[in-house]
């Protein structure tokens, strides 16, 4: 999707809508052979600013799910996933 220089993997990323504890989230792109490298969990005015990384996995082409505690409804999500090769 992306390459950054001195970065020597592919990578992705998108801003999706956030949702409940459990569901899985639409993420264009990314496949179960790529590793998160991030999910961001912040609010529109930005005061929710907040790594969830470790709340979230891969689960199927397209798509990652929230298997955490925070519900992220009614914010946004920043995905940066690094591609497999």
């Amino acid at each position: 999707m992306g390459t950054l220089e001195g970065f020597p993997t592919p990578f992705g990323s998108a801003i999706v809508p956030g949702g409940i504890v459990g569901a899985f989230k639409p993420v264009p792109g990314i496949n179960t052979g790529d590793t998160l490298i991030e999910v961001k969990h912040v609010s529109g005015d930005l005061v929710t600013n907040v790594s969830l990384l470790a709340d979230f996995t891969i689960t199927d082409a397209d798509e990652v799910t929230n298997g955490g505690a925070v519900d992220t409804t009614g914010n946004f999500l920043i995905v940066v996933w690094k591609e497999a090769a």
